[in-house]
């Protein structure tokens, strides 16, 4: 029996595709928030001493069967950008050996892995899947707030700090070259809190400063407020007060400025905790160190772009070939001084030089920033991303800012994909 034909339906040779549920669109998200948090101290060994952050071949996988199910898909523009600057990428490494610059093609493969995700959208993801999103990320870091609390309660009762993951982990599995949980200051018993799980107290406290704002912009009360923004003391690291205070910027500036009210009784009680413990006299010390040689501060913000300078006048060339990928950190830091960052405009330029690293640019900003009004912790997350911790090729960081900028923002054209 042939079936009846709707008068004006498409024919029968046209399928339509239906864009996935709100909420099937969100798992994928959720467990790469999820891998984001949890798995960033892990690593997989890679011969003696290089290692892979679990998180890259895990977030890729997650996408991978977004992709293949299309919960997940490919944009054009973003995809083409993203094609036009590997290519660009791969261009400066050839260039680089055959100037004998010896590339890090492990550099490489790792900036084609992680910006991978900026050609990635979750087309289906409405407002409200979204807002579950933010409240499990807000939950998450909750727990980490008062297991940070706990840890710098147990050193006051007496308890020596230690790092508990690392206690069931074998180090060859733990990612290597970060302050885990490094004293409060030279020969302080103290050791600052990174919540067992976050890499470094400056991480830590960088996610409980997003986790502020974004429980702000949801108007959750004092309580949430107040217990995210404590978290901060155990830490002693301005991170997170640099996330919240851009974000509270730019909630000013918007409908939810009255959610601010939250923040008053919360922030008196951090402040009085901080006063109360000597984590405080050491983030007021950290704040007032900016103009000081060698302060982490200055080492962040000042130092990284006085030496690029440097090294771009010895060598003018470099300005326009780049020396190859890998190579940056090198010329910017040669004596290998501990807490010197290269951020990631000195990073790219003497990489990959100035063309390739406009062009990188332009798909970095487009893809975070064009379609719908970004969130109102996209400047802190951003400034961040390319300046605080100069996480270009940090997994945790450079994931977290696609993750939060671009893959959770809620989309308008959640419209079915016809195909032939």
């Amino acid at each position: 029996m042939t079936p009846a034909v709707t008068p004006g339906a498409a024919p029968a040779t046209r399928r339509e595709l239906r864009v996935p549920a709100p909420a099937e669109a969100g798992t994928h998200l959720l467990v790469l928030l999820l891998a984001v948090i949890l798995t960033q101290r892990l690593a997989i060994p890679l011969g003696s001493t290089a290692q892979l952050a679990v998180g890259v071949p895990l977030g890729l996988a997650v996408v991978g069967h977004g992709l293949a199910t299309r919960q997940l898909r490919l944009d054009p523009i973003r995809t083409a950008l993203y094609c036009l600057a590997v290519a660009g990428m791969v261009g400066v490494t050839v260039l680089a050996s055959a100037r004998q610059q010896s590339p890090s093609l492990t550099s490489l493969y790792l900036a084609v892995a992680i910006y991978a995700l900026l050609a990635v959208q979750a087309p289906a993801l409405d407002r409200h899947r979204r807002e579950h999103l933010l409240d499990a990320f807000v939950t998450v870091m909750l727990a980490a707030a008062v297991v940070a609390l706990v840890q710098l309660g147990l050193q006051y009762l007496g308890v020596p700090g230690r790092d508990w993951l690392a206690e069931v982990v074998p180090q060859r599995f733990l990612l290597q070259g970060y302050h885990t949980g490094d004293p409060l200051e030279y020969g302080s018993p103290l050791l600052r809190a990174n919540g067992v799980v976050f890499l470094e107290p400056s991480f830590l406290s960088y996610f409980l400063g997003l986790a502020a704002v974004v429980a702000l912009w949801r108007g959750r009360g004092p309580f949430t407020i107040g217990l995210l923004t404590l978290g901060f003391v155990p830490t002693s690291a301005g991170n997170g007060i640099v996330v919240l205070a851009l974000g509270i910027a730019a909630l000013l500036v918007g409908r939810r400025s009255r959610n601010l009210g939250a923040l008053l009784l919360p922030a008196a009680a951090t402040v009085a905790l901080a006063v109360a413990t000597p984590f405080g006299a050491r983030f007021v010390t950290r704040v007032s160190e900016l103009g000081q040689q060698d302060s982490s501060a200055n080492l962040r913000l000042v130092e990284p772009y006085r030496r690029f300078g440097d090294v771009w006048l010895a060598d003018p060339l470099s300005l326009v070939v780049g020396h190859g990928p890998g190579n940056g950190p090198g010329l910017i830091n040669p004596t290998g001084l501990d807490g010197l960052l290269t951020p990631l405009l000195p990073k790219l330029v003497l990489e990959y030089g100035l063309l390739v690293s406009v062009v990188f640019l332009l798909f970095l900003l487009w893809s975070l920033l064009a379609g719908d009004p970004p969130p109102p912790w996209t400047l802190a997350l951003l400034v961040s991303y390319a300046a605080v911790n100069a996480s270009f090729l940090q997994p945790t960081l450079a994931v977290s800012t696609i993750l939060f900028v671009h893959l959770m923002r809620a989309r308008h054209d959640s419209t079915p994909i016809a195909m032939t």
